[in-house]
């Protein structure tokens, strides 16, 4: 997952009710870099989602806070039997850091998705990511998962390409920097999938050191 700055200031057109209106949802398109909340594909035919299930609270339907950005996939997963999330516009909360996302071993793998936070709410994100990256119970949803994790495949070819060229010694400094400069990118929430690949950057040693060492380089 990852985080979002939603500003305070809700948009003119939410005022009169209408969360569907064009400039809402292009606002709400911006605030979650055009992905999923919880998958985090990019989309090209986006669904304003309730975070909190609006059925019993006609309040919640136009609640500035209750909307956020998802798939068609996701939301009928979630639907309203997952409750109680992390929530991602939540700045006391970093989802990023909270929940760890790893790619398959293979094609024909899934998703691993871990707690790191072991409470309630993380617990109950874990459960719901599980199934939004996993879940092949229908014929549409088999081949979803199929097209979804040949993309992250494919974005993840990247980024060991970036990878390997940043911890090389064959590659000159500028080489280096410029493949870390890209891992960075990647690992930022404006990219497809970032939190695979802030995970895969907190675990490579290398990477860490070339990033202290560049950073230092800087202040000296």
């Amino acid at each position: 997952m990852f985080n979002v700055k939603r500003p305070q200031e809700l948009p003119e057109q939410l005022k009169g009710k209408k969360y569907g209106h064009p400039e809402v949802v292009n606002e709400i398109n911006k605030i979650f870099y055009r992905k999923c909340y919880l998958c985090e594909q990019l989309i090209a035919s986006p669904e304003v989602e309730h975070f909190e299930p609006q059925a019993k609270n006609k309040n919640l339907i136009h609640t500035w806070t209750n909307l956020f950005l998802g798939c068609s996939h996701c939301n009928k997963i979630k639907s309203t039997k997952h409750t109680n999330l992390l929530d991602c516009s939540d700045t006391n909360t970093d989802v990023q850091q909270a929940i760890r996302l790893e790619p398959p071993n293979t094609l024909k793998g899934k998703v691993k998705v871990v707690d790191m936070l072991n409470c309630d709410k993380s617990n109950n994100t874990a459960k719901l990511l599980e199934d939004c990256y996993n879940l092949k119970d229908t014929g549409v949803r088999q081949i979803h998962n199929e097209n979804m994790l040949d993309d992250i495949w494919d974005k993840f070819a990247i980024y060991m390409e970036h990878r390997n060229k940043a911890v090389s010694q064959r590659s000159t400094p500028n080489e280096r920097k410029d493949a870390l400069a890209a891992i960075l990118e990647m690992a930022d929430p404006n990219y497809e999938y970032s939190a695979f690949w802030y995970w895969q950057l907190q675990d490579d040693r290398k990477l860490l050191d070339l990033k202290k060492r560049l950073e230092d380089e800087v202040v000296g």
